[in-house]
């Protein structure tokens, strides 16, 4: 396990704990992103197979669920992705086009 993996993991064991979480992670990958803001948010994230990338995100506090997806969601649309909600499950697609997906 690589050190940045390493450190979301604590976060999210922290968050566990404390319902909370920082978020630090550099050229992570977008799926790896996705699947650990699921575990915190207690979200069902569905992704586009066109979904695909690295993200960076840093935070210097601790985020609680609400936020910790409200930054997903914003690093999904800086990387040209949407989240789509219908009856509690996330689907994120590309924006072009994604709204009529659901």
């Amino acid at each position: 396990m690589n050190t940045k993996k390493i450190s979301l993991v604590l976060s999210i064991v922290i968050a566990s704990f404390l319902n909370a979480a920082t978020i630090n992670m550099k050229d992570a990958d977008i799926r790896e992103f996705a699947s650990d803001v699921a575990k915190i948010s207690n979200k069902t994230i569905i992704l586009d197979p066109r979904v695909k990338g690295k993200v960076t995100v840093i935070s210097d506090q601790d985020l609680d669920q609400g936020e910790t997806y409200a930054v997903f969601l914003s690093t999904l649309r800086v990387h040209g992705f949407t989240a789509i909600e219908n009856n509690g499950v996330v689907k994120v697609v590309p924006e072009s086009g994604g709204r009529s997906d659901f």
